[in-house]
């Protein structure tokens, strides 16, 4: 079952490069796409890795999961720094060093025991900077006065893909390790941060779909 969840995710994780590739970017929605497609690219990557890595060849996989964290953050603070074009740069910088300063705090700490633990408190900072930012570009988007319907842009799915995924990802990254520990149900909850998963690579798909069109 794990291996086709997997699968699965690395083929949808596949659709919008493809996209990308073989559509036109609409030129009003350039800035959106570009933005997010270094985020795109980790998804698909990260996903490669799983496949490759961890199902064909049985590798320990902790010590990606936990720079995946970072470079995640990283794809995101670009994505967003750059869609917000330009304004709240002394959030971005602000959030940028304190997410680093929490990383370099993990790595202290860090085991291949506990770090899925450590990932979870990392990911407390990087799902606030995400819900800040979710709602500063909402708060820009209204302040327009001429306002495009936001369901036929793109940043409308990427944001909203983003806030599902972090918005039930953080307590499920928070409470694995203790479930796996206490309870045992660890394939359960698993298997609920892999739906939110899903549902934020289609949010991706859609936004890419909608930002570009036949060549």
């Amino acid at each position: 079952m794990q291996d086709y969840i997997i699968y699965g995710a690395f083929a949808i994780s596949a659709l919008p490069l493809f996209f990308l590739r073989f559509r036109k970017i609409i030129k009003s929605y350039k800035i959106d796409l570009l933005a997010i497609k270094p985020y795109l690219w980790l998804l698909f990557l990260g996903s490669f890795y799983e496949l490759v890595f961890s199902i064909l060849l049985k590798i320990e996989t902790a010590y990606w999961f936990t720079a995946y964290t970072l470079l995640e953050f990283l794809m995101l603070w670009y994505f967003f720094s750059r869609i917000l074009i330009g304004n709240y740069k002394r959030f971005f910088y602000i959030s940028f060093l304190l997410v680093l300063t929490a990383f370099l705090i993990t790595l202290y700490y860090w085991s291949i025991e506990f770090h899925s633990k450590l990932e979870g408190y990392l990911y407390v900072p990087i799902s606030l900077f995400v819900f800040v930012c979710v709602f500063l570009y909402y708060k820009l988007l209204f302040k327009k006065t001429h306002l495009v319907p936001i369901w036929k842009t793109p940043a409308f799915y990427f944001t909203n893909g983003l806030m599902i995924y972090f918005s039930v990802g953080v307590f499920v990254s928070l409470l694995i390790y203790d479930l796996r520990i206490i309870t045992g149900l660890f394939k359960k909850y698993w298997v609920i941060y892999i739906m939110v998963s899903y549902i934020m690579r289609i949010m991706m798909v859609i936004g890419v779909w909608k930002g570009t069109g036949k060549k």
